[in-house]
Order: C-alpha cells, then sequence, then structure tokens
C-alpha cells in the first residue's frame, strides 16, 4: 500500500486486508515513488499476506531487544527477515494457519519519550517497509521465517507478563548491580510468587528478561537456576 511520509496510507487501502493488490497496481506505486522519494510503501500484516506477524522495536537499544527475543538483532538476522526503521527495527515471522494474530502494544520500561515499548502488528496491521525513506532491510524478506503457534502464545504470554509487573521490574533495575543481583533475585521472585502469585515459570521468565537487560548475563543461567532451587517457602 503506497504510503506518505507521514506513514499514513494514501488513499482507500482497507480493501487490502482481504485483497492483493494487483500487478498494475504495484507497478503504479512504484512509479510512483520513483518520482517522489518521499513517498514509501506499507505492507499489510495477517492473513493476506502468508499470516505476517511484525514485532516492532521503536528502540535501538541491543539489550532491551535481546531481552524480549532472546537473540540479538545481528543473530535474528541471519533467520528471519529483519529491517531497521529510523528509530528501531521489525522483525518479521510467518506465522502458522491456525494462529489468529492480534494487535497490540506492550510498554515494557520507561515512561514518556524514556519508554520502551514493543508493538504486535497481526490481522489487518500496518507496517512501513523498504524501500520507504529511513527503512533498510538487515535482510532479505525472502528469508522471513515461520513461528509455531507454540512460540506465537509464548511470546505473548511474555509480553503479558512482562507489562504487567513492569511497575516491579523498574525499580529492581535499578538497583540491580553486582554483588547484590543473588539477594535481590531471592527476594524479588520471593515476592512474585508469594505476594503477586507468579507462577514458578512466569517468574523465571522476569528474572531473565531483567538479567539479559542489566547486561548481566555471565551469572544468567546460574543466577535463575540456583534461585529456582529453593522451594517457595525457601524464598
Amino acid at each position: 500500500v503506497l504510503s506518505g511520509a507521514d506513514k499514513k496510507p494514501i488513499g482507500a487501502w482497507k480493501k487490502y486486508q482481504q485483497q492483493r493488490p494487483t500487478e498494475q497496481e504495484v507497478q503504479e506505486w512504484d512509479n510512483q515513488i520513483n518520482k517522489d522519494p518521499s513517498l514509501g510503501i506499507n505492507v499489510v500484516c495477517g492473513k493476506i499476506s502468508q499470516n505476517l506477524l511484525l514485532i516492532d522495536f521503536d528502540s535501538k537499544d541491543q539489550q532491551f531487544i535481546k531481552a524480549v527475543m532472546g537473540l540479538p538483532i545481528d543473530t535474528l538476522a541471519q533467520s528471519t527477515w529483519i529491517s531497521e526503521t529510523p528509530h528501531g527495527y521489525h522483525v518479521h515471522f510467518l506465522a502458522e494457519d491456525n494462529v489468529e494474530l492480534q494487535n497490540a502494544n506492550y510498554i515494557l520500561v520507561g515512561e514518556g519519550e524514556r519508554k520502551k515499548e514493543v508493538d504486535l502488528k497481526g490481522e489487518g496491521g500496518l507496517t512501513k517497509e523498504p524501500p520507504s525513506p529511513g527503512y533498510t532491510n538487515l535482510s532479505a524478506p525472502s528469508s522471513i521465517s515461520k513461528i509455531s503457534k507454540k512460540d506465537y502464545e509464548a511470546l505473548i504470554q511474555k509480553l503479558e507478563i512482562l507489562a504487567k509487573l513492569k511497575p516491579y521490574i523498574e525499580p529492581t533495575l535499578q538497583v540491580w548491580q553486582p554483588g547484590r543481583r543473588a539477594l535481590l533475585a531471592l527476594a524479588f521472585s520471593a515476592f512474585l510468587r508469594k505476594k503477586l502469585n507468579i507462577s514458578k515459570e512466569d517468574a523465571k521468565k522476569v528474572i531473565k528478561f531483567i538479567t539479559i537487560y542489566a547486561n548481566d548475563e555471565e551469572n544468567r543461567e546460574i543466577l535463575v537456576e540456583s534461585t529456582y532451587e529453593k522451594t517457595i517457602d525457601e524464598i
């Protein structure tokens, strides 16, 4: 879908949530972009595009992205389509046919201009992509990988628990430092499980997110596993 410099589609576009553009329409858009470099392309996510899922990071903080995805951008780019945007990165997957993709926003860290968030674009969602100005492919669209229903649901669950616990994660991040992290992990785990009734698996996801985001990965696995060797009463 042809878009302006403000990311908004030019002209009626809702029909493209249900039907693909014709070759003639695509050629006309290419001609307009060649004449006016400020124009760009929006891609419609969801079933019309082979169940395309976009994970939109409006930040170039590498540790934040790694904490969410489990891998850094350069590694992700070796296995799926990644595009760099003026403010962050777009991570793309093709979901299995039985996955109903949703559109959602998750603010995980910070507020206002300092916030770090993740946007999921699913059925009917729009994403601006190369060759739009300021957008560059780090890997080719043809390299896009599949995401299973299980992995998609695990991602949603992780984002939901991190967003829900944001008021508690941020103060912990502010005081997380060598020499205190083991005690902090124990205390925070006890709080999550005993006070907030967070499951063991979800609590582990939170601790892992904190250790990666705090760039404390050297002892991450040891810390997480040693914390959960104890029973809930012990912590």
